[in-house]
């Protein structure tokens, strides 16, 4: 770990170790710049040689810090995004990613995936929680009928009560 110089009352400087939970500049850097490339937490700790725990608490503890944290994740979706649509116009994602120092991601390119991620994301982005999505259920073309039927029965009803209809 980094050494700080440190002073105390009536006591003369001295070289310490900076505490284990303790970050230095080019850690945060690192630390975001990986996060800003992958959004993956726990990479990027590995990356700046910080433990994951201390991630979350500098970033509970820290307001400044937070605001990075969430503008490198707003960076690495927009990554995301950009990958999404060369996938969609060409067979190969991205080879070089054009981060400085950050290796590229690996192994193969989920677009259902990304999609998915792509979801959740949003709302990120519109600073509201996201909305659960249960499974999707198939009705049939009489099911559908029904119920659209249904809707538009009581919108005529609503409809003729506001103009003083009697049905």
């Amino acid at each position: 770990m980094t050494d700080v110089i440190g002073k105390g009352a009536n006591r003369r400087l001295q070289k310490r170790k900076l505490p284990a939970h303790a970050w230095s500049e080019k850690q945060e850097r690192a630390f975001l710049d990986m996060l800003a490339a992958t959004c993956n937490v726990v990479r990027s700790c590995k990356h700046a040689k910080v433990d994951h725990r201390s991630a979350y608490r500098r970033r509970r503890e820290n307001p400044v810090f937070a605001g990075a944290w969430r503008a490198a994740i707003l960076i690495g979706y927009e990554r995301l995004e950009e990958q999404l649509l060369a996938q969609l116009a060409t067979p190969h994602p991205f080879e070089e990613d054009g981060i400085d120092e950050v290796p590229p991601a690996t192994g193969t390119f989920d677009p259902k995936m990304a999609m998915e991620l792509l979801r959740l994301h949003r709302a990120t982005v519109e600073n509201r929680a996201p909305t659960p999505r249960g499974p999707v259920v198939r009705v049939t073309r009489e099911e559908a009928e029904a119920a659209l039927n249904k809707k538009l029965d009581v919108l005529a009803k609503r409809l003729a009560e506001e103009r003083g209809e009697q049905r």
